[in-house]
Formats: structure tokens, C-alpha cells, sequence
């Protein structure tokens, strides 16, 4: 049994390699070749030395890949030769490695806080299908890393018992659909977190924990830590700063028959500049006043 994972990124690599030689018609150029293996699999560098073996790998191994002249170009490329006939070769299904499935059981580990949502769900359903398809001397190495990794447990979330919550809330942001949204949390410091122009209500008393509603218009869902996070704007806010708002602080949430217009930021922009609901920043800063 083999645990050398760059051993399995060789292999990722040469095989995506092989796709992308498998789906081109013409030679195509190394610096080409380089980015599509950076950026398919993520790596942060990759020279064609390394991309001039492995393309030699495979034709040791029998696939029909040679050098040959760039179409108008005295520069040369990789190029897989058509086979006689209908130009059709054939091409093995790619397995699973198991730098795959350890990274994806990580993955598993660290999205426990979505638990009761429907994300737990797809999570839950896609480990199933993984597991199934895996040979037995694969599945027994996958056993051996999961012991020998370890992720700290989340905490249940707060709405880990109302799991068509998440659901909602994401038909809402790809809808551009108004939600109605009670909180937890005084009424004063929700005031002031959000820039709401509703009337000041009378004090609350110290240990006050009642729930305000809202109107409000999200924009994104965003996974902050071990918390995912709803992103928008009070229908009634003033001063245009996004407010990020916890899934456990939402008591309720109701659709609301009300449409409004995309916003041009990205998700991530707006969590970068949003504040929470306690009046602090995303970042940690405190807001003015």
C-alpha cells in the first residue's frame, strides 16, 4: 500500500493530461498544456520539463502522443494521433485515487456543521456513492488514512433541527426573492448593527431577548468558520453596508412575494464589507459610532 500522495498527484496530473491531448485535434503548445493542468488541478507551479515526461510517460505506455510542429508556428506541441478509420479512440474510465477520497473525507469532516441541512444531505449522499464504487483494496486504504487523520467536532448548529431552512434561504438568493426574517437579539443593537430607518421602539429591558422581523434581501450564502452565514441587505437600510446574519441567530424565515434587482458585488465582496448583527465587522473592526 502506497501513502505518498505525490505519487497520486503524478497520476491526477498525467491523467488530465491525457483528456485534454484526448480532446484536441491539433498539436497543442506546452505553455497551453501548463495552464490547463494548473488550473484544472490547482497547482501553483508546473514546468514543461515535468509536462515533457509526463507526456513521454504516456507514450510508454502505449497512448499514440509524439512532437509535432504548432500549426503555424516553427514551434512544437504535444499531439495524440488519431487512430485509422473514424478517429475514435478508446478511453478507460478514470478511477478514484485515494488522495481523492481522503480529501473528500476530510471535507466531510470539516462540513459537519452543516448538519440537518440539506448540504449534509448531498454531503451524505455523494460518501454513499463514493463508497459503493470503490474496489475492495481501495476501500481498505481509505480505512487506514481515515484513522489516521482526525478533525476536531463541531458544535450541533442552532438549526440543525429546522433543516429546510438552508433550502429556503438559497431559493431565496438565486430567486432574488424578499424573505421575512425573525432574530434573536435586542431590538437596539439589531437597529444599529443594520442602519434600518424603522422608528426607535421603547427599551428593552437588560436581559431582553425578543426577536425583531425583517424584511430583507439576500444576496449569497457564505461559510464563515464553522458557521454559514446569510448576506444582504434590510429592505429598509439606509446606509448600503451588507448585513451578515448567522443561520442560528434566524428564528423564523417566511418567502415573501417581492422581487428585487441582483446586486453587481460579488458574495465575497459583500461579506468582506458586511457587518454583523452585533454591529461588528466581518473583519473584527468595530463599526463608527
Amino acid at each position: 500500500m502506497t501513502t505518498n500522495f505525490a505519487r497520486h498527484e503524478q497520476f491526477l496530473r498525467i491523467w488530465k493530461l491525457l483528456e485534454h491531448l484526448e480532446a484536441s485535434r491539433r498539436p497543442v503548445a506546452d505553455s497551453e498544456l501548463v495552464d490547463h493542468l494548473k488550473e484544472s488541478l490547482g497547482l501553483t507551479s508546473l514546468s514543461p520539463r515535468t509536462l515533457g515526461r509526463d507526456c513521454e510517460f504516456l507514450a510508454s505506455c502505449g497512448y499514440p502522443v509524439e512532437r509535432q510542429t504548432l500549426p503555424e508556428s516553427r514551434k512544437n506541441g504535444w499531439h495524440m494521433k488519431r487512430q485509422a478509420g473514424d478517429g475514435k479512440r478508446w478511453m478507460p474510465r478514470e478511477p478514484l485515487t485515494l488522495l481523492e477520497v481522503t480529501a473528500f473525507l476530510l471535507s466531510r469532516e470539516h462540513m459537519r456543521f452543516a448538519e440537518g441541512t440539506v448540504l449534509w444531505t448531498g454531503v451524505e449522499s455523494l460518501w454513499a456513492k463514493i463508497l459503493d464504487t470503490l474496489p475492495e483494496p481501495l476501500a481498505e486504504q481509505v480505512a487506514v488514512m481515515a484513522a489516521a487523520w482526525h478533525v476536531d467536532e463541531q458544535p450541533k448548529p442552532a438549526y440543525a433541527d429546522r433543516p429546510r431552512l438552508l433550502s429556503l434561504l438559497c431559493a431565496a438568493v438565486t430567486g432574488y426573492s424578499e424573505v421575512d426574517i425573525s432574530l434573536t437579539g435586542t431590538k437596539e443593537k439589531f437597529l444599529s448593527a443594520s442602519g434600518s430607518t424603522s422608528p426607535a421602539e421603547e427599551p428593552l429591558t437588560a436581559d431582553a431577548e425578543e426577536c425583531r422581523r425583517i424584511q430583507f434581501l439576500p444576496h449569497g450564502l457564505a461559510v464563515c468558520g464553522s458557521s454559514i452565514g446569510l448576506v444582504g441587505f434590510p429592505a429598509d437600510a439606509t446606509d448600503g453596508r451588507p448585513l451578515l446574519i448567522d443561520l442560528a441567530e434566524i428564528v423564523d424565515a417566511v418567502p415573501a412575494d417581492r422581487r428585487f434587482e441582483p446586486c453587481s458585488e460579488t458574495v465575497r465582496e459583500l461579506v468582506n464589507r458586511a457587518v454583523r448583527t452585533d454591529g461588528t465587522l466581518v473583519q473584527g473592526q468595530q463599526t463608527d459610532g
